[in-house]
């Protein structure tokens, strides 16, 4: 088993390398976009960070809050989730992403990424042998014995269909990143021959 990379997410993202967000922006709209590039948080994407990390990490750094983002409770809790690298969810998106966990969880799926033959929310970097660039990923869920990647997609539609869709250019691109993944994992010196998207409604 490799050792588990140390940087947080934060750290991971900051780095000065190509990610499979990146290529994605790059082939969806232009390299204009890419260079203007802003990644904003959401409450949506607030709930899928919960889930990865209630599945993955047993919730570290997800902090159940006040019912609602009104108010003065709120603004407290959130400076303080903030000074503490943490993310706050209302009470009701906190139990969602709970749900949507142990629906992961229940699955042999997430039982296998939660166990202790995976590492998880590992970083990987390596340089691309025909450009030079520097590339990088960060595997949710790593089965190194195998050379099998897992990623958790929370989504509104699971059924064959609706994850075909997200899949390719119509959805959300997830093939490249799939193919991007194990380039970077190749690159890095790693088996990596099956890419497993673990797709759980919302």
């Amino acid at each position: 088993m490799i050792p588990a990379d140390q940087l947080s997410n934060a750290e991971y993202h900051a780095t000065d390398a190509i990610s499979s967000s990146d290529v994605k922006m790059v082939y969806g709209k232009s390299l204009a976009h890419w260079k203007a590039k802003v990644y904003k948080s959401s409450t949506v994407f607030d709930v899928g960070t919960a889930v990865h990390s209630m599945v993955l990490e047993d919730g570290k750094g997800i902090v159940r809050g006040p019912e609602t983002r009104r108010g003065k409770a709120w603004t407290e809790a959130y400076e303080e989730a903030q000074a503490n690298d943490q993310t706050l969810l209302t009470t009701s998106d906190y139990d969602l992403a709970r749900n949507i966990a142990d629906s992961v969880l229940f699955h042999p799926a997430g039982q296998r990424m939660a166990g202790p033959t995976t590492v998880n929310e590992a970083s990987f970097f390596a340089t691309d042998p025909e450009t030079g660039l520097k590339i990088k990923c960060r595997p949710d869920s790593l089965w190194d014995a195998k050379g099998v990647l897992y990623d958790i997609k929370t989504c509104q539609d699971a059924s064959p269909r609706g994850v075909a869709k997200d899949v390719g250019p119509s959805g959300y691109n997830y093939a490249i990143q799939a193919a991007f993944y194990m380039h970077v994992m190749n690159c890095a010196g790693h088996k990596a021959d099956q890419f497993v998207f673990v797709n759980v409604e919302k």
